[in-house]
């Protein structure tokens, strides 16, 4: 008997509801850095532990699993480029997560609050413990996630993994590398990260408007019949005189292919720190 064909796997989307916008995630980041210093105060190490849960979370874009598994020695903060070390990602892959200079000072801030608050700083110790110094759960990381959110008003639609999203969407976005963006992320295959290719369609736009707006020349064609020869030629030119709106379907399908290429093979890290 011949074998049924096997069934395509589920090709899951990120939409907008998986992922905060700018307004809302420095909303979100303003709202926790104040139950921080309430926590300082008072004495409460779990609103800390809620402010520097985002700040990982948007900053580096670790699974809840991965962020609960941290240790204080897997981070990694002396020297020029500071990281982050995941010991144990999906497939028990380990991986190096670079981090930016902002997050680098997050870091020794929580762990000079950890230290005044008597929780111990140790390289085995795990960073988001509980009071008790044990590791905490992912249902807990979920709750604490639902009760930052709750405090600013956000929708209820958003899980704590819309972290990890916004932070693979902005990293695209900023470094225009999708290869960087797998390797953070700790991707099998970047056809996994090409979902976020979806979420920069704005971006695109912009860049596509912006293409050839500089004319190279001042000068204007020597007549409307040369300038028509142009446009019906079977390799379009692109003149002064072109209008956008009156492109031939075949220079936007080059436009795209040109697009396309840059943004696969971009690879440099310069650009990311």
């Amino acid at each position: 008997m011949k074998s049924e064909p096997r069934k395509k796997k589920h090709q899951w989307i990120v939409g907008e509801d998986k992922i905060l916008d700018i307004v809302e995630s420095d909303l979100l980041r303003h709202s926790c850095r104040k139950s921080k210093e309430q926590g300082i105060k008072e004495k409460k190490f779990y609103l800390v532990r809620d402010w520097f849960m985002i700040e990982l979370g948007l900053f580096t874009g670790l699974r809840v699993d991965e962020m609960r598994q941290l240790k204080i020695g897997d981070i990694l903060i002396k020297g020029k480029q500071s990281s982050i070390i995941v010991q144990k990602g999906k497939g028990d892959k380990k991986r190096c997560v670079w981090i930016n200079d902002g997050f680098k000072q997050t870091c020794l801030e929580f762990l000079q609050i950890r230290k005044k608050l008597g929780l111990d700083n140790e390289p085995d110790s795990f960073i988001l413990s509980s009071t008790a110094e044990s590791q905490i759960s992912k249902r807990t990381l979920q709750k604490s996630f639902k009760r930052c959110i709750r405090r600013v008003k956000l929708s209820e639609k958003y899980s704590i993994h819309c972290l990890r999203h916004t932070y693979g969407t902005f990293l695209l976005k900023a470094s225009k590398n999708i290869k960087l963006v797998k390797e953070q992320l700790g991707h099998s295959s970047i056809k996994t990260t090409e979902i976020y290719i979806s979420m920069i369609a704005d971006d695109t736009k912009e860049a596509l408007e912006k293409l050839y707006a500089e004319p190279v020349c001042k000068s204007k064609p020597k007549s409307s019949q040369y300038a028509k020869r142009i446009r019906q030629s079977r390799t379009p030119k692109l003149t002064i005189t072109d209008n956008f709106d009156s492109l031939p379907d075949e220079a936007w399908d080059e436009i795209y292919k040109r697009l396309a290429e840059l943004m696969v093979n971009h690879i440099s890290k310069k650009d990311f720190k």
